[in-house]
C-alpha cells in the first residue's frame, strides 16, 4: 500500500471510529473489575476468523444488545459473547465489553422510571434500559414511545409489572425482562403490545403462568420463558388455557423450573409449535396423549427430568421431529419405533441395559453412561448407514453387533 493510499485509509478509519465513539465504545476488562459485569455462566454467540479487531466491533454492533463481550485473538479470531462468567476468564487478556449498545437513560430520580425520562429517545426504534437498577415502572411510562420495537430492560430490579407498564408501545415486538426479580405478572399486562413476537422472560421468580396472561399476543412466535422463555423461575403451575391464543408460536423454553406434570392441555392451543425445552423440571409423568396436539414438534428436549417411565406410545404423533433429548433421565426402556425423521437422539446418563432401535434416519447417538450390556443396533452394522457419531463411553458392554468400516 503506497503512502497516499495509506494516509486515505487511516482517514476513513478515524473517522469510522470516531463514529463509532460517538455512540458506542469498549472497555478492556479483567477479573477484578465490578462484578456486576459478570454472570453465572458463559454464552457465546458466534466466533469468526477476520484480521481486523474494528470487524468484530462492527459485527458486534450489528447484533443490538445480543453483543455484551468481544474477544479479538492474535490467531485472527473474533469471539461474541452475550454472557461471561468471571471464572472463563482464566488470565485471558483480550476481553472488551460493550459499554454502551442503545439509545440509554441517565436517571434522574434514582431507579423509577416517568415519560419525562423518555423525551429525548421516545422516538428510537429501540431502547435499552438494561442494568440501570431499575425497580419500578411508573404507570404509561411509555405513553409516547409509538414507534419502539425494541425494548430491553433486562438485568434490572423489578419485582412487578402492571397492565399499563407497556401503554403506548403499539408497535413493540421485542421484549426483554429476563434477569429481574418479577415473581408475579398481572394477567392483562401485555394487552397493550398486541404486535409482540419475542418475548424473554427468563431468570425471573415467577411461580405460575395465569390463563388469560397472552391472551392479546396473536402474532407472538417466541416466548423464552429461557423465545417463549420463562426458563429458570420458580414456575410450578401452567394454566391449561394460558397458550390458548399462541396460534403462532413456534419456540417455547420453559426448561429450569418445577414443573412436575405435562399432558395434551399443557400448551393448548399451540398447535403451530416446533420446539419446547422442558429440561431441567420436575416431570415425573408425560400423558401419553401429550404428541397428538403437537404434531408440528422438530426438537424436544425433556432431559433431566425423573422420567422413569414414559408410554410405549407418547412419541406414535410426533413424527416430524428430528431431536429428542431425553439425557440425565431414569429412563429403563423406551420405544422410538414411529419417530420416522429423527435424526439425533441423545439417551445419555439413564438406566438403558439393553439397545435395540431400528432408526433408519438417525445420525447421532448418545448412549454413553448407561448400564448397557447388550447393544444390537441394526443401522449401525448396515452399509447404508445414517449413523455418523455414536457415543457409548461408560456403559458396561459386554456384547456388542456393531459392525464399523
Amino acid at each position: 500500500m503506497n503512502y497516499s493510499n495509506l494516509k486515505l485509509f487511516m482517514l476513513i478509519l478515524d473517522i469510522i471510529l470516531q463514529r463509532v465513539a460517538a455512540n458506542e465504545w469498549f472497555t478492556k476488562k479483567n477479573p477484578f473489575d465490578d462484578i456486576s459485569l459478570y454472570h453465572d455462566k458463559t454464552i457465546l454467540i458466534e466466533t469468526y476468523p477476520t484480521q481486523f479487531r474494528l470487524k468484530c466491533i462492527q459485527k458486534c454492533l450489528s447484533l443490538d444488545t445480543s453483543c455484551q463481550f468481544i474477544t479479538f485473538t492474535m490467531n485472527e479470531l473474533c469471539n461474541i459473547f452475550n454472557a461471561v462468567e468471571r471464572s472463563y476468564y482464566n488470565g485471558r487478556n483480550n476481553f472488551y465489553f460493550r459499554e454502551k449498545r442503545l439509545p440509554r437513560i441517565h436517571f434522574k430520580n434514582g431507579s423509577f422510571l416517568d415519560q419525562n425520562q423518555l423525551i429525548n429517545i421516545s422516538i428510537n426504534f429501540r431502547i435499552d434500559i438494561s442494568r440501570s437498577g431499575l425497580n419500578l415502572i411508573v404507570q404509561q411510562a411509555f405513553k409516547n414511545c409509538e414507534t419502539v420495537l425494541t425494548l430491553n430492560l433486562s438485568f434490572n430490579n423489578l419485582t412487578q409489572l402492571n397492565s399499563k407498564s407497556f401503554y403506548g408501545m403499539v408497535k413493540l415486538k421485542s421484549l426483554n425482562i429476563s434477569y429481574n426479580q418479577i415473581s408475579q405478572l398481572e394477567s392483562d399486562v401485555f394487552k397493550e403490545v398486541p404486535l409482540l413476537y419475542i418475548l424473554e422472560l427468563n431468570n425471573n421468580f415467577l411461580k405460575r403462568l395465569d390463563e388469560n396472561l397472552f391472551y392479546n399476543l396473536t402474532e407472538l412466535e417466541s416466548i423464552n420463558l429461557a423465545l417463549y422463555n420463562v426458563s429458570s423461575n420458580e414456575i410450578k403451575t401452567v394454566h391449561y388455557d394460558t397458550f390458548k391464543s399462541l396460534k403462532q408460536i413456534k419456540r417455547i423454553h420453559i426448561f429450569e423450573n418445577q414443573i412436575s406434570e405435562i399432558n395434551s392441555e399443557t400448551f393448548k392451543g399451540a398447535h403451530n409449535l416446533e420446539i419446547l425445552s422442558i429440561n431441567s423440571n420436575k416431570l415425573q409423568r408425560i400423558d401419553r396423549n401429550f404428541s397428538s396436539n403437537y404434531r408440528n414438534l422438530i426438537d424436544l428436549n425433556m432431559s433431566n427430568n425423573n422420567l422413569s417411565f414414559i408410554e410405549p406410545d407418547f412419541f406414535r404423533g410426533l413424527v416430524k421431529l428430528e431431536n429428542l433429548r431425553l439425557y440425565g433421565c431414569q429412563i429403563k426402556q423406551i420405544d422410538l419405533s414411529s419417530l420416522v425423521n429423527l435424526k439425533v437422539l441423545n439417551l445419555a446418563k439413564n438406566k438403558i441395559e439393553y439397545f435395540s432401535q431400528n432408526l433408519s434416519s438417525v445420525t447421532n447417538l448418545y448412549i454413553s453412561s448407561n448400564p448397557l450390556v447388550n447393544l444390537t443396533y441394526p443401522l449401525i452394522s448396515s452399509e447404508n448407514t445414517s449413523v455418523y457419531h455414536l457415543d457409548i463411553s461408560n456403559c458396561l458392554l459386554r456384547y456388542t453387533h456393531v459392525n464399523i468400516s
